[in-house]
């Protein structure tokens, strides 16, 4: 059986028309079975920049998950960039 108590919080930012970010959080424990609670989270980054016509987004994730095994960590950096006509 499967058990999770994360809360979750977030904030969203916008200057101008040149930038939007908007973070992200969830913080808590997590158990399997009879076992202890494990602590668990998830944190997403999303950053988006707008110069004329371009536009770049840099996004950054890390998950703090509980498993039968053991807990499973992962860390992802993204981005791109695109222009408009």
């Amino acid at each position: 059986q499967y058990h999770s108590h994360l809360g979750a919080g977030g904030l969203r930012l916008e200057f101008g028309k040149f930038y939007r970010g908007e973070y992200i959080g969830y913080l808590g424990g997590e158990k399997i079975n009879s076992g202890n609670y494990t602590g668990a989270g998830e944190l997403l980054l999303r950053n988006e920049f707008f110069l004329r016509h371009w536009e770049f987004e840099a996004n950054y994730s890390h998950f703090q998950l509980v498993q039968s095994t053991a807990a499973f960590h992962a860390n992802e950096v993204s981005g791109s960039a695109g222009y408009r006509f």
